[in-house]
């Protein structure tokens, strides 16, 4: 059973996701989605920028048992997942920027972060996404190396459509790659 939960605003999905783990040590996976988060965050800290109800802000949390961890694997494995649940929506390619970026026609529109929190043999896992998908303009500083799945397309998606293909996508792609199927 996946429990979803979406908020209005939070701080970032990824830190209420740890929280979840550190607090209820859930044995399910999680999906946590926001219209809008006030410290979203991009590789070394960066600020991932998004308007409110315009981008996939997305955490998936899941428990795994004595998994095998590969980190790098790990963030391919969940770049190329948004990759092929995009061509298969919208038949458009994206690229894979290692180690975590999603590009469409030379500029970045996704970006990847994992985490994985050990206890003894346990782990959980968490894999956050952000995507620009319905974003009509970006910042003067971003104009030019960000891009939104609409900028390319000229179609409107529902984020929501989104959620569960990626969900159903990660967590059987994960149990391969976790224990080494």
């Amino acid at each position: 059973m996946i429990t979803y939960l979406h908020f209005d605003a939070l701080d970032s999905t990824n830190s209420f996701a740890e929280s979840l783990v550190r607090t209820k040590r859930p044995q399910t996976p999680y999906v946590i989605t926001t219209d809008y988060q006030t410290k979203g965050k991009g590789t070394q800290d960066r600020i991932w920028y998004a308007k409110r109800g315009e981008s996939l802000l997305y955490t998936l949390v899941f428990f795994s048992e004595s998994p095998v961890i590969e980190v790098e694997s790990m963030v391919l494995a969940a770049a190329e997942e948004v990759q092929a649940m995009i061509f298969e929506l919208l038949q458009i390619k994206m690229e894979i920027k290692k180690p975590n970026d999603l590009f469409m026609n030379k500029k970045k529109c996704g970006g990847i972060l994992i985490k994985n929190i050990m206890q003894g043999k346990q782990c959980w896992t968490i894999i956050g996404i952000g995507l620009n998908v319905n974003t009509l303009k970006f910042p003067k500083e971003l104009e030019l190396i960000a891009t939104s799945l609409f900028v390319e397309t000229q179609k409107i998606i529902q984020l929501s459509d989104l959620t569960t293909p990626l969900t159903n996508r990660l967590l059987n792609r994960y149990d391969k790659i976790m224990y080494n199927k």
